[in-house]
């Protein structure tokens, strides 16, 4: 998920950006396998997709560090 979901979820994203732009986006949850696909789809190399992908998995997953702690983490330094 972008950074901007921490604040947002993806599908509330999305109705927001539909909302202000005007036109409709869809958010689509994506396998891992069929978030590489279309990166690959894009021209991105079969590593960079895979590791982007895997990324998205985890994100997913809830394997991000909430916004709380990492602004906490940010102003302790």
């Amino acid at each position: 998920m972008p950074l901007v979901t921490w604040l947002l979820g993806a599908a509330e994203f999305a109705d927001e950006l539909s909302r202000q732009a005007g036109k409709t986006v869809i958010f689509r949850n994506l396998s891992e396998a069929d978030d590489k696909a279309a990166l690959v789809g894009t021209g991105l190399s079969e590593a960079v997709a895979a590791m982007l992908a895997q990324s998205d998995a985890a994100a997913g997953q809830g394997a991000t560090t909430p916004l709380k702690d990492a602004i906490a983490a940010a102003l302790a330094c």
